[in-house]
């Protein structure tokens, strides 16, 4: 905020100068605390906050805390964030933060960074926080940095007893081999996560009498980077006959089904005539 003053330097001769009074940095003291952490970290002017890892789609959060240390009444000015990434509240002007030792008010206020990851890799912006005491201001900078994640859930099966692994896609069909009636053959689904972020198997269900669905872990699950998640669909024919069903599984916000066909088999009988002399 800027003040004027005129200087007389003699006759009819005035000079309008432009006074801006600054406040000092060490008129506020700062701490930040990530979400799910109990301690909280100082963090000086153009000093770094740094968030958890965030899942793109998902919001993680940190407080930001301004404590005044001096003895001057100060107003919130504006709080603002150059990417859109992250956002900050309060932000508008009007809180007020009372000097240090004040009983009656708050001499300190409390920020809510929100970071929304829209796409993976790094992240950074800049919040910018500036108070005002009568003519005098305050501005701080701080660097904000995170990493957004995101899972990448690849599908494949394994055909028994072949061992051979497959890949899968929303629409495929599974194909069992021939299988005798009342006897079983079994397909193993196995999600795979190559990405960098946890993924989500949230249902898996299957449909078609001779088709059941055998070891699934319990739902939801979590998948961590680089981790499986397996379960087996056994198919078990009670007649010579084609059989149909399908295998749905649900994971974040998509939805994977497949097709499943079998083929029930009988026993070969061979008969051998015999004609007496």
């Amino acid at each position: 905020m800027k003040r004027y003053i005129r200087i007389s330097l003699g006759l009819a001769l005035w000079i309008s100068v432009a006074l801006t009074a600054r406040a000092q940095a060490q008129d506020f003291a700062f701490t930040y605390k990530a979400s799910g952490s109990a301690t909280p970290v100082a963090v000086v002017n153009n000093g770094q906050i740094q968030f958890a890892s965030t899942v793109i789609g998902t919001t993680t959060t940190v407080t930001l805390v301004a404590q005044n240390t001096s003895q001057s009444v100060y107003g919130l000015a504006s709080a603002t964030t150059n990417n859109p990434a992250f956002t900050v509240s309060p932000s508008a002007p009007g809180a007020q933060v009372a000097p240090s030792g004040d009983t009656a008010s708050p001499s300190a206020i409390a920020f809510t960074l929100t970071f929304k990851p829209a796409v993976a890799g790094s992240v950074s912006g800049v919040l910018t926080i500036t108070f005002t005491s009568g003519f005098r201001n305050a501005t701080f900078a701080f660097f904000l940095d995170a990493l957004a994640t995101a899972p990448n859930l690849i599908f494949s099966y394994v055909q028994n007893p072949s061992g051979n692994q497959v890949p899968v896609r929303d629409g495929d069909t599974v194909s069992y081999p021939q299988t005798a009636v009342n006897a079983t053959s079994s397909v193993t689904f196995v999600i795979l996560n190559s990405g960098n972020g946890f993924g989500t198997v949230d249902a898996v269900g299957a449909t078609g009498a001779a088709f059941a669905i055998s070891g699934l872990p319990l739902l939801p699950a979590q998948l961590d980077p680089g981790k499986d998640f397996r379960f087996t669909v056994v198919f078990s024919p009670t007649a010579r006959d084609t059989s149909t069903g399908s295998v749905r599984i649900v994971y974040g916000k998509s939805t994977l089904n497949v097709t499943l066909t079998g083929q029930g088999v009988g026993s070969l009988l061979t008969y051998e005539a015999l004609v007496g002399s």
